[in-house]
């Protein structure tokens, strides 16, 4: 792979996979999910929806005429390991066998290679469910289907020996105790609540490179610590948590009805497992929001509609987001072996692209093979079937509103890769993943593998395993025996010292900050937050970052009470322990003030930045400050050299001050006024002149101040009216769209602001309109967007014009336009290959004259 591609291919498989699981445990095997499919609201049922009851249409799909049944027993092999993939011996596994109500179970005691062997007796598939077999262990269910017949099902449980505590205090930026705070280490536990004193204890693994625990309490924004623990240990941790935002709303359907029984979440809630469901009016409301997160995507879903989603910028203030759950169509359907017998357990899906938020919809087929996908939007979908030992099958369905469309998919034989994974001196490795794009599997002991169900005799693979580093695209043949070599990873290593004792720390955070290319497999906790070591005597190392021997590294160690330090390390095998000296920063403080009328400012977020204003670099100090009551902030352990202030406060313009030169001697700020700046006010009027009421207009920076454009965003008063204030000298850009007539008019008006007050009208530079239609297929779930941008190659940058448009029913209209040439294109990222077209020419637009409709052409997806 090409040296500059592999470290983003990597970085972005890392984040995806920690956004996912950011909180949980690695599962290998989806646990099973048949979701019993809710039913639409009485008023719906009776207007649109077959009257018969949302699981008997599966007597509609006709079973197979079924063959001889087979004699004998189904078997499954679960590999028990710890957090590292080693085998986990003697640990007891509780074994469910059949579903509820009828479910016996069992528990039984992994051997001395890690394997529990469960022989299914019946001519039928049998669920089965592996839990962790005792108090002191804690593990992700995995579930299986087997029957006899089939090979024997092989599966991976993760069990953690929960030897430590994690305690403490969760209370708000006034040091208050939050009463009711709930802690979350994993999704498929409920969350621990706070006592009344805000005290919680959680008993947890200290197996796992590091433990993620997730703080969130009603009214507040959540908080993460990322703890790296010992046997034994027994920490104590003090949480602040930040105000924040509540979301709530309505949920509705197309008459306006009210709709109950709606899973509500955002990716707070997908992470702690607290979807939150609306009730018999339709109201919801979502009591918390991520850390720093200015903007929530709330996602809905409900069995008889198409799931929905809606984003909303947030601040400190609570926000309403209403929705409207479209009806969707249902699609029924029966997957089966190459035998003919019922492929029970297989896992069907169909629509999207699998990211939160999306109409993905996924269930798993019972024991009879049946499936019901209830939430399928209108139209051509591809529903897809994979089921352990066979290659993914597809079936096409013509999904109708509120119709059920009946589907068979028909599994095919496939092909095997066999083989052995080993390290660069010919040693087995363990617990390497042999990953394909439609099945993996883990290396055992003898470091042998074997990949069943791939669609082609030859194929790739990727080989993956936490020390050492990844192969990519290897071929590998399904005709010999296979040998696939992995040389061992580097790593870093170190010690924090107090810089004038020698005696290494106990409380410390280590982050990188930056590196050779970032030629490794981070994750999101070393370069966000970093990872926080309690109890190690200033012991650190990395693991599992898969870092290239011989790459440079940049670390930034924070301590309470020293000045952060950022050193250069190189990755080495072994690694080499380095000393990181840490010394007592100074102290930084001030008090702010509203420029206009020198109140102070309470509750304003504030944030030390170690780099110009502008400048891209990981590196800065963490975390976020507020000011006090009083309008007082305090940073302590500063390191000397120069800083830089970057201020957020309620109804001001974001800020950076500095630079602010720190010394040996603490440095008081002073009074710091905020908001002083130009004001820029006018009217909002449509192209005949009228003033226009109640519509959002946004004002957008083109000249950052900090490493992010400030953007603003109100609405209009009755009488068309605006004012921003605190704007900052340079470029703004005033931007709105109208909905005319036709279709959409833009707004799209640029201003030099000097200072002072100024006063402009703001309205569509013409009554030009470029229109036409987009041909070609693209996803259900994805709408096209046309971009018209004005072609002017003498025009400043600054001043350029552009606007866009979603594409209905395959045609487009912008209007609004002044005379001129204009650029066309359009593009599509519903695909997994963003697609892109533009017009063969510029688009002439001149005063009165009609423009001849334009044809873009996506082509197929």
């Amino acid at each position: 792979m090409d040296k500059g591609r592999q470290p983003v291919v990597i970085a972005v498989l890392a984040l995806f996979v920690a956004m996912l699981l950011a909180i949980g445990v690695t599962n290998e095997v989806a646990p099973a999910d048949v979701r019993a499919p809710l039913a639409p609201p009485p008023s719906l049922v009776a207007a649109e929806v077959a009257p018969a009851a949302p699981r008997e249409p599966l007597r509609e799909v006709a079973p197979p005429a079924e063959p001889a049944a087979f004699t004998g027993s189904g078997e499954v092999v679960c590999e028990v390991v710890r957090s590292d993939a080693t085998a986990f011996a003697g640990v007891p596994v509780q074994v469910e066998l059949g579903e509820a109500p009828a479910v016996s179970t069992r528990i039984v005691h992994a051997d001395a290679a890690g394997l529990v062997r469960i022989e299914v007796p019946g001519p039928t598939a049998t669920k089965v469910t592996l839990r962790a077999g005792s108090p002191e262990h804690s593990a992700v269910a995995a579930t299986v289907f087997t029957r006899p017949g089939l090979p024997a099902q092989r599966v991976r449980l993760r069990v953690c020996e929960l030897d430590a505590w994690v305690r403490g205090l969760v209370t708000d930026h006034e040091n208050r105790p939050l009463a009711g705070a709930r802690v979350s280490w994993r999704r498929d536990e409920a969350p621990t609540l706070c006592d009344a004193a805000g005290r919680f204890a959680v008993r947890v693994p200290s197996g796992r490179e590091d433990f993620r625990c997730l703080f969130f309490a009603p009214g507040h924004r959540s908080k993460r610590e990322n703890v790296v623990l010992s046997p034994g240990a027994d920490i104590s941790l003090h949480v602040r948590l930040q105000p924040g935002p509540r979301v709530r709303g309505r949920i509705v359907d197309p008459a306006g009805q009210p709709v109950a029984e709606a899973a509500v979440e955002t990716m707070l809630q997908r992470l702690t497992g607290q979807t939150v469901q609306s009730d018999a009016d339709g109201w919801y409301e979502l009591d918390g929001t991520l850390a720093d997160e200015t903007q929530v995507q709330v996602a809905v879903r409900r069995a008889g509609f198409v799931p929905a989603k809606a984003i909303v910028k947030t601040g400190n203030d609570d926000v309403v987001v209403d929705v409207t759950l479209q009806i969707a169509g249902q699609v029924h359907g029966r997957v089966s072996c190459p035998d003919g017998r019922p492929a029970a357990g297989t896992s069907v899906r169909a629509g999207g692209s699998g990211v939160f938020g999306d109409t993905t919809e996924t269930c798993t087929t019972d024991q009879h093979g049946a499936f019901v996908l209830d939430e399928q939007a209108p139209g051509v979908q591809q529903v897809s079937a994979t089921f352990a030992g066979f290659p993914p099958a597809l079936a096409t369905a013509n999904v109708v509103r509120a119709a059920t469309v009946v589907v068979t998919i028909v599994l095919s034989e496939g092909h095997v890769v066999r083989g052995v994974v080993v390290d660069e001196h010919g040693q087995p490795v363990r617990g390497a993943a042999v990953m394909h794009t439609t099945a993996h599997a883990y290396s055992d002991a003898n470091g042998r593998f074997e990949l069943t169900g791939l669609p082609e005799s030859t194929n790739q693979v990727d080989v993956m395993e936490r020390d050492h580093l990844p192969l990519r695209d290897v071929d590998v043949s399904t005709q010999a025996d296979n040998r696939l070599v992995l040389v061992r990873a580097a790593a870093l290593q170190g010690q924090v010292v107090d810089a004038r004792t020698g005696v290494g720390l106990d409380d410390f955070t280590v982050a990188i900050v930056g590196g050779d290319s970032m030629q490794a497999s981070l994750g999101i906790d070393w370069v966000r937050g970093g990872r926080r070591f309690r109890g190690t005597m200033g012991q650190w190392a990395t693991s599992g970052l898969m870092m290239t021997p011989g790459s440079t590294w940049r670390v930034r160690v924070t301590a309470p009470g020293y000045a952060a330090c950022t050193s250069e390390l190189r990755a080495t095998v072994p690694a080499v322990p380095a000393a990181l000296r840490m010394t007592a920063g100074v102290t930084l403080h001030g008090t702010l003030a509203d420029a206009n009328t020198r109140a102070a400012l309470a509750g304003a977020s504030l944030r030390l930045l170690d780099h110009a204003p502008g400048e891209r670099t990981f590196e800065r100090y963490e975390p976020r400050t507020q000011s006090d009551g009083d309008g007082t902030f305090r940073f302590t352990a500063v390191a000397p050299g120069q800083v830089w202030l970057a201020i957020e406060a309620a109804g001001t313009v974001p800020r950076t001050l500095g630079p602010f030169l720190i010394g040996g001697d603490d440095l008081a700020l002073g009074e710091l006024r905020i908001g002083e700046g130009a004001v820029l006010a006018g009217t909002l009027r449509d192209a005949a002149g009228q003033a226009l009421a109640g519509h959002e207009l946004h004002a957008h920076s083109l000249h950052a101040d900090d490493r992010h454009p400030t953007s603003l965003a109100m609405r209009t008063r009755g009488d068309g009216s605006f004012e921003f204030t605190g704007l900052q000298p340079g470029a703004w850009r005033l931007f709105a769209s109208l909905t005319g007539p036709e279709g959409l008019v833009v707004v799209d008006h640029r201003v030099q602001v000097t200072g002072g007050r100024h006063h402009v009208d703001v309205q569509p530079a013409g009554r030009g309109t470029i229109r036409g239609e987009v041909r070609g297929t693209w996803p259900t779930a994805s709408s096209p967007f046309v971009m018209v941008r004005r072609f002017d190659e003498r025009a400043d940058p600054a001043m350029q014009f552009s606007a866009s448009a979603a594409v209905q029913d395959g045609a487009f209209m912008i209007g609004g336009l002044a005379p001129g040439r204009y650029d066309v294109h359009v593009f599509c990222d519903g695909d997994p290959k963003p697609r892109f077209a533009r017009a063969a020419e510029p688009v002439l637009v001149r005063e009165g004259v009609p423009t001849p409709p334009v044809v873009l052409d996506l082509g197929a997806k």
